[in-house]
């Protein structure tokens, strides 16, 4: 993947996060060469040299995810843990994008099991369902797991209406098996609304209102954009644009 690329990517799946988006792509290879230093040189061959030009440091081969994100945020200059975690998400999905599947594969089999929720799609092993549950809380500013809980069926379940069954099947690929249910559609795609959305997300989530269903709605679709970002654009690519446009 040529250097264009990878920056068109961070792009589309940072936002407005990163004043320099490749920096965020140079400190996950960093800490991933820290990581996981043998596994990640192989994966650096496929790499522009713009984001070759990182110096690994001191090995941590047992580095937590948690503890991996704060150490990308340090390279990247996050403002917060937050921005830290996105940032990490949005790098390795990127670097799994590049990667070939057998060059995924030897990288995940060296780091924690934890890491797989990276590379839901790629490993065939959605992701936790508490990490998920528990970023969407935050990022909503909720106060319980089963708000966010709600909040995320009435969000998925819109969506498989408004996008074709083949692309809400990856995306459910991707997600735990309890929110993959949501995608299953049992027709073809209808005309779903913004209205429609915030329809079904004020009367469904305890915790939403008209007044802040919107807000819920794009914390929602910008958790899930982290979480699996080739799937979650592709979908939302077949809603109107005043839902796309919420992916932050």
């Amino acid at each position: 993947m040529q250097s264009e690329q990878m920056h068109t990517l961070l792009t589309q799946r940072l936002g407005t996060s990163a004043a320099e988006p490749m920096a965020v792509l140079s400190a996950t290879v960093q800490a991933l060469s820290e990581t996981a230093p043998r596994e990640t040189e192989d994966l650096r061959a496929q790499l522009p040299r713009d984001v070759l030009a990182v110096a690994p440091t001191e090995a941590h081969p047992e580095r937590s995810w948690p503890e991996f994100a704060t150490r990308v945020g340090e390279l990247a200059d996050a403002r917060d843990h937050r921005q830290a975690r996105e940032f990490a998400q949005v790098g390795f999905s990127v670097l799994s994008d590049a990667a070939t599947e057998g060059q995924l594969h030897q990288l995940l089999r060296a780091l924690p099991d934890e890491y797989g929720q990276l590379a839901p799609t790629a490993t065939k092993t959605p992701g936790d369902a508490d990490t998920l549950l528990a970023d969407v809380a935050e990022q909503a500013a909720l106060a319980t797991t089963e708000q966010a809980r709600e909040l995320l069926h009435a969000v998925l379940r819109p969506l498989a209406r408004g996008a074709s069954e083949g692309q809400t099947a990856l995306l459910a690929t991707a997600l735990p098996t309890e929110f993959g249910a949501d995608l299953r559609s049992s027709g073809p795609a209808a005309q779903v609304t913004l209205a429609d959305f915030l329809q079904t997300v004020a009367a469904e989530s305890t915790a939403s209102t008209t007044d802040n269903a919107h807000d819920h709605l794009a914390a929602v679709l910008t958790v899930l954009r982290h979480w699996a970002p080739r799937e979650l654009l592709d979908t939302v690519g077949q809603l109107p644009n005043d839902v796309s446009h919420l992916v932050g």
